[in-house]
């Protein structure tokens, strides 16, 4: 029994066939490839909880982050490439996160390549891709409601 022909539109046809195409391309633009894929990594074990509170303490929070900040990027920018943005989270300072935003995603792999597994200050860092649900700002409980 023969197949039946589909009725295709023909800017139907044209947009199957570029995505064909596109699937079966072999990518070996280097812009495309620093394009596509995932740029957000987040590291733990940057910072602790104590070092958070002392920089309370001492109305140096601020300065606590920028320092970090230039110390990250320092570091980062140097070896592996460009940042768009680095985000703390102080008021979830338990975990020690840093969110990272590369405007390359082979930076982005380099960078967990690069920082997972590291010791930073005494401290074994974990180096992960975002996986672009979790919310780190979690506002930390005061000691009558932790009591």
């Amino acid at each position: 029994m023969p197949r039946k022909k589909q009725k295709v539109e023909k800017i139907d046809a044209l947009r199957i066939k570029a995505e064909r195409d596109r699937q079966l391309a072999w990518e070996d633009d280097i812009e495309t490839m620093h394009e596509q894929g995932l740029r957000i990594i987040i590291i733990e074990g940057m910072y602790t909880e104590d070092e958070v509170l002392m920089s309370e303490r001492n109305d140096t929070v601020d300065n606590f982050f920028n320092d970090l900040e230039l110390e990250i990027r320092g570091e980062v920018e140097s070896s592996i490439g460009p940042i768009e943005r680095v985000q703390f989270f102080p008021e979830n300072p338990h975990l020690g996160i840093v969110k990272i935003k590369f405007q390359s995603a082979l930076h982005a792999q380099e960078c967990i390549k690069l920082m997972n597994g590291r010791f930073f200050d005494g401290r074994a860092l974990v180096a992960s891709f975002w996986d672009g649900k979790t919310d780190y700002r979690i506002v930390r409980e005061s000691k009558e409601q932790q009591e």
